[in-house]
């Protein structure tokens, strides 16, 4: 998985975790960006209208596999 992803799905990760919702302007809100919210919600809008149903990497099991393998550089 290119590094742009990794870093977009651990991103959608803590913010869901963190916020415990799934809305994205409160999974922005709690990432607490240096920049506008509106900036960060549209950056997260971008990287998940990328994500298909046919992508392999948009599967559960292979996200948990790249999550415990912990190798997010």
């Amino acid at each position: 998985m290119q590094k742009p992803n990794k870093d977009f799905l651990m991103d959608m990760l803590f913010g869901i975790a963190k916020g415990k919702s799934i809305i994205k302007s409160d999974i922005a809100k709690t990432l607490e960006e240096p920049f506008d919210t509106i900036q960060t919600v549209k950056r997260l809008f971008t990287h998940l209208e990328a994500f298909h149903e046919d992508d392999p990497y948009n599967n559960v099991a292979v996200n948990k596999k790249i999550l415990d393998q912990g190798d997010f550089n």
